[in-house]
């Protein structure tokens, strides 16, 4: 057995020599002493120096399904121990060949090399013993910022709890208190960038902005890639639980990534519509290693759920146009969010059911009203328009200046070599440049395809209208070409949203198989993980974007998998605010040969927060999240 191991060992961390590129680490070892013999470290440069093979085989043990950290608190005899120092760099995932299959049909594609950005940041007390904490921000298209920024690792720039001479100051309410952080950019988005032949071709570089890259189902294989390939480097705890974070449209990406290492058989015999045979290998070995007892068989997700069964999700989509759509019927009710802006403000406003329009639609309606008349921002609507992308805008100027990033980072980025712009030719960050005649083509295009939400193609709309403050040299590039260099045209440090990849989600030629982030589908995957996986879902009360009373309806339109959804909101004993949901299936749901048992969730209520809840009660969601997993224990 302990053969089996080591062997899936050793081919992640040979592979994984040519998979990681750039990382920095801590000079202290925060009192992880590595044991005698060569380990896992990270050089002077911040590349990964490999085990030696008679390390691995006299450390190299994990007990059968025992996720549970096999070196106790770092002194342990037996078990892997690596030091969890605070990194940063690029995980580099190579072309993927996948294609979409159902009704006969059949699309064939192919995906551009990446770099992915990620930030590791150890727990506080203990690393080797807690769980791994995934976070990301959605969009689609969006970086990791706002949560990396704001309130969830030790530091934070907050400018509630920051000056105008220290932007930066320690975070009171860290998750680092209770996991180990990784947070991670998508494709294209913050840091993350994307590389290719011919770069300097305009029409090649916009035809990568396409479904290729940028779909559901592909970001989740991403990111399950990423995930992995990051435990495998770091085998101290490459069989810890795992709780992915995400937020917004992230809740899509946590579905997706979910479902995906649950029932990961699936992806390859046909039993999804994406089709991912390397994925599928990936997880393979990863079970092979970590599950050894199912070495070269399939495991269940009920075995999978051990290690990745848990998700907290910060004002997620997870049900497409459904959860659109009830909160229109639910705005339009007296008493709604919509009706108290109109109290407040003196603005009047006409619901659609006063209209006689029947081709009103109430969501719509609604938002335009927020928007353009309330003047009210719709992901907090107790704060005037656009206070959430000054909130955004605070995080990208703030990460492009050196000393910042250096100093959230906790070491110097100059470690990093892909960040160089020597060392980055062939990267590129844009399709088509700003002011060219196809750019100034696609955002007109962008700004009237109903396809794509309306949220984003108001905020789309105010960048055109204040391009001046947006091409300002502190939001592309801040200082950081004095240390990295000048980059060419077509690539950018760090971009907060990419609008070519929002369009590349839902204006796309996947159309036939329902793949858009509006698409039921997803709900359907969230109601099946939710058999295995134990679910914290936020309530914010003043964020219309994700307008959370909505999401119970919305699950139960799933009429086929759900009889019923029971809404609580009184605080059970113990708790210190109230909130769940239990789904009530229907019978015989998902094919199976009895009725799944009801799920419950999380769901408590934040009265002053908005669509980020750790913008706004940063305290009170570490406690409910803390409160939430220790029950899992």
């Amino acid at each position: 057995m302990r053969k089996k191991v080591l062997m899936a060992s050793l081919v992640f961390l040979c592979a994984l020599m040519l998979i990681f590129v750039g990382c920095g680490a801590d000079d202290t070892d925060d009192g992880e002493n590595p044991p005698d013999g060569d380990t896992d470290t990270v050089s002077e440069t911040g590349e990964y120096i490999e085990n030696s093979e008679e390390s691995l085989e006299e450390d190299s043990e994990i007990a059968d399904g025992d996720l549970e950290n096999s070196h106790g608190d770092g002194d342990a005899e037996e078990g892997i121990q690596d030091a969890l120092n605070k990194e940063a760099g690029f995980i580099e995932i190579e072309p993927v060949s996948y294609f979409f299959e159902a009704d006969g049909r059949r699309q064939d594609l192919e995906s551009s090399k990446a770099f992915i950005w990620y930030v590791f940041q150890p727990a506080n007390e203990n690393p080797q013993d807690k769980p791994l904490i995934v976070f990301f921000n959605g969009g689609p298209g969006s970086a990791t910022g706002l949560l990396f920024g704001f309130n969830t690792g030790n530091l934070t720039m907050d400018p509630q709890l920051t000056s105008e001479e220290d932007h930066i100051t320690e975070n009171t309410s860290s998750w680092a208190s209770i996991g180990n952080l990784i947070y991670i950019d998508a494709r294209q988005t913050g840091f993350s960038y994307c590389t290719m032949d011919d770069v300097d071709i305009a029409k090649k570089r916009a035809q990568t902005f396409g479904s290729a890259n940028f779909n559901s189902f592909f970001d989740g294989a991403d990111f399950v890639r990423v995930l992995l390939r990051f435990l495998a480097a770091h085998p101290s705890i490459k069989s810890n639980r795992v709780l992915i974070a995400g937020e917004s449209y992230g809740g899509i990406r946590s579905t997706v990534m979910l479902h995906m290492l649950q029932n990961y058989p699936r992806y390859a015999n046909g039993g999804s519509i994406y089709q991912d045979a390397e994925l599928v290998n990936e997880i393979q070995s990863h079970v092979d290693s970590v599950f050894p007892e199912y070495a070269g068989l399939e495991a269940g997700p009920e075995i999978m759920a051990r290690q990745f069964g848990l998700q907290a999700l910060i004002q997620p989509l997870l049900s497409g146009k459904y959860q659109d759509e009830e909160a229109g019927l639910l705005w339009e009710e007296d008493g709604s969010p919509i009706y108290e802006i109109a109290d407040e403000t003196g603005v009047a406003y006409s619901p659609c059911k006063n209209s006689g329009d029947a081709s009103c639609d109430p969501h719509t309606n609604a938002l335009l009203y927020v928007m353009n008349l309330a003047e009210r921002d719709v992901y907090n609507y107790s704060k005037p328009a656009h206070w959430m992308d000054d909130l955004s805008n605070i995080v990208t100027v703030r990460l492009l200046q050196y000393e910042n990033l250096s100093e959230m980072l906790g070491f110097p980025p100059s470690e990093i070599s892909p960040l160089y712009a020597e060392n980055r030719t062939d990267a590129f960050r844009l399709g088509y440049l700003d002011g060219d005649e196809k750019s100034a083509e696609d955002s007109y295009a962008y700004m009237n395809d109903k396809r794509i939400p309306l949220v984003d193609r108001m905020r789309y709309f105010k960048r055109m209208r204040s391009k001046t403050e947006i091409t300002d040299d502190a939001m592309e590039y801040g200082d950081l070409p004095d240390t990295f260099g000048t980059l060419q045209a077509w690539d950018r440090y760090y971009i907060s949203l990419q609008y070519p990849v929002n369009t590349a989600y839902y204006v796309n030629d996947l159309i036939l198989f329902g793949v858009d982030p509006f698409s039921p589908i997803y709900g359907e995957l969230f109601l099946e993980n939710l058999l295995h996986t134990r679910t914290f879902i936020t309530n914010a009360a003043y964020d219309l974007v994700i307008y959370a009373p909505s999401l119970a309806p919305a699950l139960e339109r799933h009429a086929n998998l759900v009889a019923s959804v029971e809404w609580t909101q009184a605080a059970n004993a113990g708790e210190t605010r109230g909130g769940w949901l239990k789904i009530n299936y229907a019978d015989k749901a998902f094919g199976l040969s009895e009725t799944p048992a009801p799920a419950e969730v999380r769901f408590p209520l934040y009265a002053k927060s908005c669509h980020a809840v750790e913008i706004t009660e940063p305290a009170e969601l570490l406690a409910d999240v803390t409160e939430w997993l220790n029950a899992a224990e």
